[in-house]
């Protein structure tokens, strides 16, 4: 008798937007696993205090009608939705006032939202995932802010009644702000074979970096996969030793543990006539695709380049192409506000796939800075279009690019100044580059981290 699978599918499918990190990871592994074990794969999602079953071409629908038409209508709603917030804040900001000045947006936003809340962050994060998913009404009871009678006895057969001992459930997804793993335990215990992915463990290392007392909050996430998990993938032998450390830590028994290498999507270029980025795409650039936030470190790139406006280096375009996370609000207003950086640097949200092509195809290099990392999918996905992207010089990193790409330290602005300018000043240099890029650099696909992930499961 063939094994089953089955696939948690949750964070994907309810995903409203563009296929990114996590979300394009869950995604892309789906389809290939769906490729390797045809219908023997079960695609399931959390919704009202249960798994469901959903079909293969269902679950395609329904990412393809976020991707193209469900998108397009938030983004029209949200011009009045922008207005109508404006309008809000600028009245309440007249009449309330903090230390004798007129409240900024940050400060309202802390005495309302974050001070009141401040010592129940739980609540504060569900509010927050709440207000990202109130414009998809379907995806609302899959919040575990509707899941309050979900606890952690064993109530698997009401969640989990299609599971049975040796069937395989794989769960890859944004969990750790949901219930359900505390049940992973019971299952494992009945003989099904739980398989979870660990993708880092930026919380615990670097809280300063995410929502307050989230390190709590993730940690608890983790010590439940930990006791439920048959199988852990780690993206990277850095996040494998960095979750060993925690088990040792917190004295937990550890399960198994395993290195998977995420694949590169395998990027098709459909043909487009629109002008669109046309003039961008065309100048001389650079690229750093990335969320802008304070872990990406885009500050230094910043830093770099009016270091070179000092010493009147002439400097490529900087192309930005990520969605704008939190604790940015001062660096894209420095960006927009400077009459230097705001010729010099661009940033693009929401980029399509077939435009994100034109963009590594036509970049002189990519960079990425980041202060810390599981993996650096980005710098697999240049590498497999044979680009050379300068890196932070941290272990992950390093494990994703190889020997092929250049390290610098996230800290020095000076270094990546001289980086910047002799690579794009040098193209004998940066041809040299691209050739070992283009001949050595490993870019596996996603069938490949299927494969691995199959085998990986005995």
């Amino acid at each position: 008798m063939s094994r089953k699978y089955y696939i948690n599918a949750t964070s994907s499918y309810n995903w409203l937007g563009p296929s990114v990190g996590i979300i394009r990871s869950e995604e892309e592994l789906i389809k290939s696993l769906h490729k390797d074990i045809g219908t023997n794969l079960n695609i399931c999602i959390w919704q009202r205090e249960k798994f469901i079953l959903l079909t293969y071409s269902d679950y395609l629908r329904k990412r393809k009608r976020y991707t193209y038409s469900v998108l397009k209508e938030v983004v029209v709603k949200s011009k009045y939705l922008i207005i109508v917030k404006s309008i809000c804040f600028k009245s309440i900001g007249k009449i309330l006032r903090f230390s004798g000045k007129l409240l900024t947006k940050n400060s309202f936003i802390k005495v309302i939202f974050y001070y009141p809340f401040k010592n129940n962050t739980g609540f504060y994060n569900r509010l927050f995932s709440l207000f990202l998913l109130t414009t998809n009404y379907k995806a609302l009871p899959s919040l575990s802010l509707f899941n309050r009678n979900l606890n952690i006895t064993d109530n698997t057969n009401k969640t989990f009644d299609f599971l049975s001992k040796g069937d395989i459930f794989i769960s890859i997804g944004l969990e750790w702000a949901e219930r359900y793993p505390s049940s992973f335990y019971f299952l494992k215990k009945k003989g099904v074979n739980v398989v979870t992915f660990v993708y880092d463990l930026i919380p615990i290392k670097f809280p300063s970096y995410c929502f307050t007392n989230f390190s709590n909050e993730f940690s608890s996430y983790l010590i439940n996969i930990v006791y439920g998990s048959s199988y852990i993938f780690c993206i990277s032998n850095n996040t494998k030793n960095d979750l060993k450390n925690f088990i040792n830590e917190a004295g937990l028994p550890s399960p198994e543990i395993k290195v998977i290498t995420l694949g590169v999507s395998d990027f098709k270029q459909v043909i487009n006539n629109e002008v669109k980025y046309n003039q961008l795409l065309e100048s001389k650039f650079i690229l750093y695709v990335s969320t802008i936030e304070t872990r990406k470190n885009h500050k230094v790139l910043i830093d770099a380049y009016l270091l070179g406006l000092k010493r009147k280096i002439e400097l490529p375009n900087l192309v930005l192409i990520g969605m704008q996370g939190w604790g940015t609000d001062q660096l894209i207003k420095k960006i927009n506000s400077d009459p230097y950086l705001s010729n010099k640097i661009f940033i693009l949200n929401s980029v399509e796939d077939t435009f994100l092509v034109k963009f590594y195809k036509s970049s002189l290099f990519c960079v990425y800075p980041s202060f810390y990392e599981g993996w650096g999918l980005p710098v697999v996905e240049a590498a497999s279009f044979g680009k050379l992207t300068l890196c932070s010089n941290t272990p992950s990193l390093k494990e994703a690019g190889g020997v092929y790409m250049k390290y610098i330290n996230p800290s020095k602005p000076d270094q990546w100044l001289q980086s910047i300018d002799l690579y794009s000043r040098n193209p004998t240099l940066l041809s040299s580059c691209e050739v070992l890029i283009v001949n050595n650099a490993s870019t596996p696909s996603w069938q490949e981290t299927s494969n691995q992930l199959l085998r990986g499961i005995v």
